[in-house]
């Protein structure tokens, strides 16, 4: 299990939970630009 398919499985989480961290930051940085978006249309 530890050999080489445990490294592949090892990679694979390690990239799950690097995506899992950075989605919720790109989701509020997502949300931030659409708010400010809006904001500057209607200031417009």
């Amino acid at each position: 299990m530890m050999t080489f398919a445990g490294g592949i499985t090892g990679f694979f989480w390690s990239l799950v939970m690097i995506i899992g961290m950075a989605l919720p930051i790109i989701l509020v940085i997502w949300a931030i630009l659409t708010v400010g978006v809006r904001v500057i249309e209607r200031k417009n």
